[in-house]
């Protein structure tokens, strides 16, 4: 159903984008612009990825 796969989706977003911030805090503190750009691709990419996978 739609509702299961927008689940699945902020699931993913949320898990990628704990990591990110994970990642970026310890590469480049205070680094927020690449932030939002990273967490909008990813957040397209796996609309994609959801889309081809579970049409």
């Amino acid at each position: 159903s739609t509702d299961a796969k927008q689940l699945l989706v902020n699931l993913l977003y949320l898990y990628f984008s704990v990591i990110a911030q994970q990642l970026l805090e310890f590469c480049n503190p205070g680094e927020h612009l690449f932030e939002e750009y990273l967490g909008i691709f990813m957040a397209l990419e796996l609309e994609g990825f959801v889309r081809t996978r579970f049409p």
